[in-house]
């Protein structure tokens, strides 16, 4: 459909947020199967992952500049697996799986398949993320240019997160703050460019310091950057299915993962500098970094 008004716009960039939820954990969950995490191919998940992060915060400072307020814990938004991309392309189904070159090229690569965005479809299930975003772009451009729009009024900068608030994890994108037409397009263009490359090459900036998710995945696909051994981790797993103290390690990490689901929402609530420091750095990076890792390793 076309987007229009700036209700499609908070309705769209929820549902970026959602798709950066299903992709992350679905690396995650192929990366953790690799035996060997120093390799270059856990390397490769490790590196991307990363980068979906920070499309989820650039995703949640578009949503907070045009007045909405990014949500992350509900029954309706948490990924279920086996399950879709938000708003892909339809039939188009995701599962957890262990690292395979097969996993690989029919499911990682074919989510940051860098394919021209083309016609923009009307029902909302788009081909790639290209064309999610060059949808996104397009309602910018023509809201921002009506006589006093009010894209931006209910923007409250203090809500979104900053530099300072998070690690510097690329050459070629950084967390950036939502003011005006020209810092939203810049989000949006990192995000793509990031997954896909920019337009006719493998990386994504001019100057080639980084490939693109597409390409670092293509590595793995044709062997420059081997799996090696592979944990036989279990297809999309429910808790239900484990017994013992494993059934006891999921239900630790379900609860953790939570806390971290409900803590994001809280750092795009919070107004005051301290509080939201003290939240990113002792609530969120504290699971990110020492709790959820050691867990799905033993796992």
């Amino acid at each position: 459909m076309a987007l229009t008004t700036i209700q499609h716009l908070r309705t769209h960039l929820q549902w970026a947020i959602q798709v950066e939820l299903t992709t992350i954990p679905t690396y995650l969950y192929a990366m953790y199967s690799i035996e060997n995490q120093a390799s270059e191919s856990a390397s490769v998940f490790r590196s991307i992952v990363v980068q979906e992060m920070l499309h989820v915060a650039l995703a949640s400072n578009l949503l907070v500049a045009v007045g909405g307020q990014p949500k992350f814990y509900h029954e309706d938004i948490v990924p279920k697996f086996p399950g879709p991309i938000p708003h892909h392309r339809e039939g188009f189904i995701v599962n957890l799986e262990r690292a395979s070159v097969e996993f690989v090229r029919d499911t990682c690569m074919a989510i940051e398949y860098p394919e021209s965005a083309g016609a923009i479809p009307e029902d909302d299930n788009f081909d790639t993320i290209g064309q999610f975003y060059l949808a996104l772009e397009n309602c910018f451009r023509t809201l921002c240019g009506q006589p006093d729009h009010q894209v931006f009024a209910e923007n409250d900068t203090r809500k979104q997160l900053t530099e300072g608030y998070f690690p510097e994890i690329s050459d070629t994108g950084d967390l950036s703050l939502i003011t005006d037409l020209d810092s939203a397009m810049s989000a949006m263009q990192t995000i793509v460019e990031q997954g896909e490359g920019i337009q006719e090459s493998h990386y994504d900036d001019p100057s080639k310091k980084e490939l693109a998710h597409y390409y670092k995945f293509e590595r793995i696909v044709e062997g420059d950057a081997p799996l090696g051994d592979v944990w036989p981790v279990v297809k999309s797993p429910k808790t239900a299915d484990y017994t013992g103290s494993l059934r006891d390690l999921s239900n630790l990490f379900n609860g953790c993962y939570c806390y971290m689901l409900l803590a994001l929402e809280d750092i795009f609530i919070l107004t005051d500098a301290a509080a939201k420091h003290q939240m990113v750095f002792r609530g969120l990076y504290s699971v990110m970094a020492s709790i959820l890792p050691p867990l799905a390793r033993m796992m």
